[in-house]
């Protein structure tokens, strides 16, 4: 099982990885506050992104936001860490 995580890339974009229909997927930080599928990511991809995960505290700032934008109607399924 994957562990989800948020990380920022060399531009200091936030990215979040994470299982979503039973395979791992990239969700990018939408200019409107909110998280947005981008594109399904191999396990490669993931353990090389995992080095670069926020801790919790950092990635929640995000996970808050966008339940704040969205709210619940169309919640990407964000359950928290642990």
């Amino acid at each position: 099982m994957l562990k989800e995580f948020v990380f920022l890339d060399q531009d200091y974009k936030p990215f979040y990885v994470r299982d979503w229909g039973g395979e791992p997927w990239l969700f990018y930080w939408h200019p409107h506050g909110k998280w947005v599928s981008l594109r399904r990511a191999d396990s490669v991809e993931c353990n090389i992104m995992s080095n670069f995960a926020l801790s919790e505290e950092e990635a929640n700032h995000y996970h808050n936001k966008h339940r704040q934008t969205v709210g619940d109607l169309f919640d990407i399924g964000f359950t928290g860490y642990g």
